[in-house]
């Protein structure tokens, strides 16, 4: 099990300025660890959105909600079948549903909104781990998430250009954590997730 925690970047029509980048996303996830080299779990984050455009004066937030199952595996064992190395290096994909409540904003007012957005989310991504001890590992996980919908801003295609939100191309937001994991029974037996190919 992870308990995650960190920022994430926007990539959709409206851009969000780098500087703009707050720790402002959580997430959890539960993972069953087949071998040394492969895992299934399940994910769901909390991840804030928010981006403007200063030459019109408008800006948009959603509450953006993703729940995902994904693959998991792990390069080191899969490449080393003995490595006794406490880092693990994982590369992730999955693929879920995003849950959002978008507002659109022009000069402070609300304008424009999607209530109760659903969308497919794929993410891809990867996740550099360190065991400190037989129960406890920490780590970074960077990760993008793409969605089969153009309109997590909150418009529709009635708004003005430079906004098309008309699905010519969806939306994305990068997300970059910090997790701490805890490995359920790694006090009395040795951990899937510790172990080597070879084990």
């Amino acid at each position: 099990m992870t308990i995650d925690a960190g920022g994430n970047l926007f990539d959709g029509d409206m851009p969000q300025p780098y500087n703009s980048i707050r720790p402002n996303t959580f997430g959890t996830s539960v993972e069953y660890t087949f071998t040394p080299t492969l895992g299934l779990g399940l994910e769901l984050y909390y991840i804030p959105l928010r981006a403007e455009n200063l030459k019109n004066n408008s800006y948009f937030t959603s509450d953006l909600f993703h729940l995902t199952p994904y693959l998991a595996l792990n390069f080191i064992n899969l490449i080393y079948n003995d490595s006794k190395s406490k880092w693990g290096i994982w590369a992730t994909v999955g693929f879920g549903l995003a849950h959002y409540n978008s507002k659109y904003y022009l000069n402070d007012v609300q304008t424009d909104g999607v209530p109760n957005g659903l969308a497919i989310t794929i993410p891809v991504g990867g996740l550099i781990e360190y065991n400190i001890s037989n129960t406890f590992a920490i780590g970074i996980k960077v990760n993008y998430r793409s969605h089969n919908k153009d309109n997590l801003e909150g418009g529709t295609s009635k708004l003005l250009p430079p906004y098309t939100y008309n699905g010519v191309t969806n939306d994305f937001v990068s997300v970059g954590t910090f997790i701490l994991r805890y490995k359920f029974g790694a006090k009395e037996n040795n951990h899937v997730r510790n172990m080597s190919m070879d084990a």
